[in-house]
């Protein structure tokens, strides 16, 4: 299992919902909140992308906030 910690003042919630739902073929995630976080636990990722998953994750919900914010 691994750990993503994003910053609730850079992530929109609904944009980390939404690239989760997207990547549900790629793992299992679980996430909540905790303090100014969201942090998404990752369970059995597909081996193929378990390298780069957590960073892909962040980088489209970013995306996804900015997109969100700018509408």
């Amino acid at each position: 299992m691994s750990e993503l910690r994003l910053h609730k003042d850079l992530y929109g919630l609904t944009a980390v919902r939404a690239v989760l739902a997207d990547f549900e073929d790629f793992g299992t995630f679980e996430m909540r909140k905790e303090d100014d976080y969201m942090v998404v636990e990752i369970r059995d990722p597909d081996p193929d992308f378990a390298d780069v998953l957590e960073h892909e994750i962040a980088n489209l919900a970013l995306a996804e906030t900015v997109d969100r914010r700018r509408s």
